[in-house]
Parts: structure tokens; sequence; C-alpha cells
């Protein structure tokens, strides 16, 4: 039996994800970066640095982004609002989830 497709991580891949799912619909969290910053350096983690972090979010714009516009042009996007607090995106989500 075919496999599911995986997850596509680079512009490249949207084109097959979608042949075989037409009814894809991707949740994207939107952050605002200085909130997204902040949060990762609350983290605690111990690569968790301004250095890393920003280099995250300059792949995160190179890789990620196109991919959030490719589904936003195929109407496959579902946008959350990342920055509020836990219990409302959890709403959002489970709004998005059961409807």
């Amino acid at each position: 039996p075919p496999q599911p497709s995986p997850t596509p991580h680079h512009p490249a891949q949207p084109s097959f994800h979608t042949r075989r799912s037409s009814d894809l619909q991707v949740i994207y969290l939107e952050v605002s970066p200085e909130i997204l910053v902040n949060r990762l350096l609350e983290r605690g983690r111990q690569d968790d640095n301004e250095v890393t972090v920003h280099r995250r979010l300059d792949v995160y714009q190179e890789q990620t982004v196109p991919m959030i516009e490719f589904y936003r042009d195929i109407d496959s996007l579902q946008v959350v609002n990342g920055n509020s607090d836990v219990e409302t995106i959890a709403q959002s989500l489970r709004a998005i989830l059961t409807a």
C-alpha cells in the first residue's frame, strides 16, 4: 500500500504532498518575531542564545515562509494567532480541528 507522504520541509516538496491529499489543511501558528525570540530565550535551553535563535529565524525565513505562502495560495492554510496565551491558542486549534 502507498505510504503517507512526508511532511514537506522545503519549497520543492509541496507539489508532491498536495498531489496525494487534495483536502490537506495546514495550521500555522503566527507569532511575532519579538515574542518568538523571547519565548525561545526563556525556555532555558543551553543552546538558546541570541545568536542561535536569530540563526534559526533566518533559516525559518528561507525555508518555511515559502511553504506557508504556498499553502496560503492553494487555500490550505489555517492561521492561528500564536501571540496569545496558551489557552486562547488551544481554543483556536480546537475550533479548527473540530470544524
